[in-house]
């Protein structure tokens, strides 16, 4: 284990008190954070448990956000020595000797416990909903999440897994309301 610098993109996200400028804040870091899963994907790498909270914030710029914010609150995470293989060739910054974190437009992204090498759609598409859910539970004053977060990871993953995700995606959300109709 190592320690990441930074906040959790959900406390990032958190510390916006003014809508305005947290619905800015948050949809540039869910754009950043769709785009790593889109990374992680095209790499054929399903995270498994995707949330605000496993992604740090190491590079404030991004986001506008004043960086000796971040820098001040070290988090003790996982490695990212773990992170799948094939991600750097997707885009992320390798991590350097002496254990630096890969990271892209100001994230890493941590806790690849439950990473699988599985890649279909429909798994995808969950990987895809699981984080949808999680914004939606943490963060429910955002407006329209699931547009940042399908942005950035179209920008990132090619047209024809991205398009057998989405449609994937619709059974999923469907399959979703209905369990919660249920109950």
């Amino acid at each position: 284990m190592e320690r990441v610098p930074g906040l959790t993109a959900k406390e990032v996200i958190h510390a916006c008190t003014d809508a305005a400028m947290r619905n800015a804040v948050g949809g540039r870091v869910l754009q950043a954070m769709g785009e790593i899963v889109g990374l992680l994907h095209q790499g054929d790498m399903i995270h498994g448990d995707l949330t605000t909270s496993n992604f740090i914030v190491v590079d404030a710029s991004p986001f506008a956000v004043s960086p000796t914010s971040i820098s001040a609150h070290p988090l003790e995470v996982h490695t990212t020595s773990g992170a799948p293989p094939g991600v750097s060739s997707s885009g992320v910054t390798p991590p350097s000797e002496g254990g630096a974190q890969a990271h892209r437009n100001g994230l890493v992204v941590i806790d690849f416990g439950l990473v699988t090498d599985k890649n279909s759609a429909e798994e995808r598409a969950v990987d895809l909903y699981v984080l949808e859910r999680a914004v939606a539970s943490a963060h429910p004053l955002l407006e329209n999440p699931e547009q940042h977060i399908l942005t950035g990871y179209l920008r990132a993953i090619d047209n024809a897994k991205g398009k057998q995700t989405l449609d994937r995606l619709q059974a999923v959300r469907a399959r979703g309301r209905k369990r919660s109709m249920i109950g």
